[in-house]
């Protein structure tokens, strides 16, 4: 088999960072969103913009080491090589009292609620920061939530005038084949891992779900640019 080099957008930024040059820049990453030389993209950002440009880290479900049980909720904490606070879009949730009272019903859901909006970054997160690159390794499925928090957080970049500058990655398991069901019904099957209509196998890659995210709402119409990952085919799995 001929071995085909690819090159990610990560290494991209890297050889042309004019994108995030002179600009105070964020992060949402996690530990996957390595390059081929395994470092990981927010030493290579950190490196880029330099200290006291290099603003945050956001980190998706499962926390940004990737440690966190599904529905797990991670915590902020700070990265020690970089020595910046990465921010939890993915926080514990309240559990259903065992004895369902129906006043003990009325305050989980409120508190439920109240938890769900940790899943947008907070305005003031992303008013000091003019560009948020996003890099993160995706599966392909529609029920992985990383792409979903990008979405959010293109929502309150829109609000906030942040520019987003997503890094893009392969599709592991092919950008051809599209299998599954859509919804009958979006509205009643809404949620976050059902943000949009989508085939479960939907074959695209992050870079082209941002692109798709836009087209469909307005309300994800933030100021975007794709970084596009080179030497990939469509019809290439992760093994090549």
């Amino acid at each position: 088999m001929t071995r085909r080099p690819v090159r990610l957008g990560i290494e991209a930024l890297a050889a042309n960072p004019q994108p995030i040059r002179g600009k105070r820049v964020a992060v949402l990453s996690h530990q996957a969103a390595v390059d081929h030389e395994l470092r990981r993209t927010i030493d290579v950002v950190a490196a880029l913009a330099g200290p006291e440009n290099f603003v945050r880290i956001f980190g998706p479900e499962h926390g940004f080491w990737g440690v966190k049980q599904d529905m797990e909720g991670a915590t902020s904490e700070v990265d020690r090589a970089t020595r910046k606070e990465i921010v939890s879009l993915y926080g514990d949730y309240p559990k259903l009292p065992r004895e369902s009272t129906p006043d003990g019903v009325r305050t989980w859901k409120c508190e439920l609620q109240q938890k769900k909006k940790e899943l947008w970054p907070k305005p003031k997160d992303l008013e000091d920061v003019e560009v948020l690159v996003v890099d993160l390794q995706d599966v392909g499925a529609r029920y992985y939530t990383f792409a979903n928090t990008m979405a959010y957080c293109m929502e309150v970049a829109k609000t906030s005038g942040t520019k987003l500058v997503v890094c893009d990655r392969p599709n592991p398991i092919g950008g051809v084949a599209v299998e599954g069901n859509l919804f009958d019904d979006g509205d009643r099957w809404f949620s976050f891992v059902g943000l949009f209509n989508i085939p479960p196998r939907h074959g695209m890659t992050i870079g082209e779900l941002a692109r798709y995210y836009q087209n469909v709402d307005e309300k994800y119409r933030c100021e975007l640019e794709v970084i596009p990952v080179k030497g990939w085919s469509r019809s290439m799995w992760w093994d090549e």
